[in-house]
């Protein structure tokens, strides 16, 4: 099985050694006549959909469509991969299984966040010794936003006085 994308070169007939690009551009009905015809080609899903970008005149049938999809299950086959369906397929991802393989233990489930306590103290000797010489200043308080504006309250602002001043804004 070849499978085609829309740089590949075709290894047969008439538009032997164009690539699919060319080819849906000259003739889009060949595309189909490949699919059902040459035993090995095979494109995906995408490709055909880049394909009718390239050339909304090309139209693969439904037929069309059923051979490519028992092309695809025939190379599964070969292979001798063997296509998972339903909640098997996602085995992988289980959390019992993982902790099977790997051994982890089983109560992992009862730690929570409220268990884990951040104000612990840590034991200084197990810090980085850099860190214990770094001298960090301390965060600045935090204000709530009435507190930043009850501060320009208090900001010795005069008001225009009504004399004829000149404004030096406009130079």
């Amino acid at each position: 099985m070849h499978f085609y994308d829309l740089e590949s070169e075709l290894k047969f007939g008439h538009y032997q050694g164009k690539t699919l690009e060319e080819v849906v551009k000259l003739n889009p009905d060949y595309i189909e006549q490949c699919v059902r015809k040459e035993k090995d080609f095979f494109i995906t899903a995408p490709v055909i959909e880049d394909l009718m970008k390239l050339n909304p005149d090309l139209s693969i049938s439904e037929e069309a469509i059923d051979i490519l999809e028992t092309k695809r299950l025939e190379w599964v086959r070969a292979l001798g991969l063997e296509e998972e369906e339903g909640e098997d397929a996602y085995a992988y991802f289980d959390e019992e299984a993982w902790k099977q393989e790997f051994g982890m233990p089983d109560d992992d489930d009862e730690t929570s966040m409220e268990s884990l306590d951040l104000n612990t103290e840590v034991d200084e000797q197990e810090l980085n010794p850099e860190l214990q010489r770094a001298n960090f200043a301390p965060a600045p308080p935090s204000y709530e936003e009435d507190d930043l504006f009850s501060d320009l309250d208090d900001f010795p602002y005069e008001g225009p006085t009504g004399e004829d001043e000149e404004d030096d804004w406009d130079d």
